[in-house]
């Protein structure tokens, strides 16, 4: 593992984050009651997962936000809660409209997404992305390359210039300023997952 301060810790952050949020979460279904309480008892349960959960690394969760559906037959019953800082390491409250930066969690939404528009025949595996988006040398590069990693793009998310306000198509351009990593579908390098197979 990395050390604690640098990318590591923030790794290790975005994991804990999931990771809680499905136990609180499944946690709500055994030991809340939809009353009054439910909130009050989500609250507590996300304060105290985020202040232990780190504790093996030597850490606080900075941050943490789950939600529960009350009833099943109206799944538009929603709590949320959270607890811990939006800004850390500053002390401006989390609130339930803040977002989290999910990571590679993503690339399993975009591989489902992508699988059932091929379903559905909107897209092919096999399609050129250069059907799809302008990028030099896209002719040679098909969206299962970039689900499986092969594509040789590289990864923009580092890269000099990137800002986290950056649209797609200004993280496109950035990425297509950059040297491929290797030849499209050749065996090598894994290509890296931001610009391979991401919702972001």
């Amino acid at each position: 593992m990395r050390d604690r301060g640098g990318l590591g810790r923030r790794h290790v952050f975005v994991l804990w984050v999931l990771l809680v949020s499905l136990f609180a979460l499944a946690g709500c279904s055994v030991h809340l009651r939809p009353d009054t309480s439910t909130e009050v008892a989500l609250q507590e349960s996300v304060a105290h997962i985020r202040s232990t959960q780190g504790e093996p690394w030597g850490i606080t969760l900075p941050g943490l936000a789950a939600a529960a559906i009350t009833d099943p037959d109206k799944p538009e019953n929603v709590i949320a809660v959270t607890s811990g800082a939006s800004n850390p390491p500053g002390e401006t409250p989390l609130i339930t409209a803040d977002r989290f930066h999910v990571g590679s969690a993503t690339k399993t939404f975009t591989a489902a997404l992508i699988m059932q528009l091929e379903q559905s025949n909107e897209l092919s595996l096999s399609d050129p992305i250069s059907k799809w988006i302008a990028y030099p040398g896209g002719k040679k590069v098909t969206v299962a390359m970039l689900l499986g990693h092969t594509s040789g793009l590289p990864d923009f998310s580092e890269m000099a210039g990137r800002k986290r306000s950056d649209t797609l198509e200004q993280s496109i351009s950035l990425a297509a300023t950059a040297k491929a990593l290797f030849h499209p579908d050749h065996s090598g390098p894994t290509a890296t997952p931001t610009t391979s197979c991401s919702a972001s």
